[in-house]
């Protein structure tokens, strides 16, 4: 059987202080040590780049969580939803923050693209009309010759 020690009051508030104050100290041993060994890291690598079907600014960001100590290891589905979360909102804060200069940006490229396309059409319509007056020019003279 166990003996049953009784405590004063202030006897009881000491322990307990104590038991506060220790876990104060663990906590803060913890988050020395994890600062220490518990290196992760997530890398965060945006591009911007042109769509290629229709000129439009695409902003694509891609993570990856990298564990460099084995000590404290992240699952893989934690990481995956690390990942998921870091890509989906960087790329939300870019749209929201750039969206003004994308819209910008794909007004200019439907700009180039028509203005191309213009310039293609004039260009054929250009060199047909040199080729008809080149052939006018011929048959003209065809015609001078045979009469003349």
């Amino acid at each position: 059987m166990k003996p049953i020690v009784q405590l004063t009051e202030k006897e009881y508030l000491d322990l307990v202080e104590k038991a506060n104050f220790n876990n104060d100290d663990i906590r803060s041993r913890a988050k020395k040590l994890y600062e220490t060994y518990g290196t992760h890291a997530i890398k965060l690598t945006c591009t911007v780049g042109e769509n290629s079907y229709d000129d439009t600014i695409v902003i694509k960001s891609r993570a990856y969580v990298k564990n460099w100590d084995a000590k404290y290891p992240i699952l893989d589905e934690d990481a995956k939803k690390i990942v998921k979360f870091v890509e989906s909102r960087s790329e939300e804060l870019f749209y929201n923050r750039f969206d003004r200069f994308i819209y910008n940006f794909d007004e200019l490229a439907k700009e180039k693209r028509r203005y191309s396309n213009r310039i293609k059409r004039y260009t054929s319509l250009t060199i047909t009309g040199w080729l008809l007056a080149i052939v006018t020019i011929i048959i003209t003279l065809f015609l001078n010759l045979k009469n003349g």
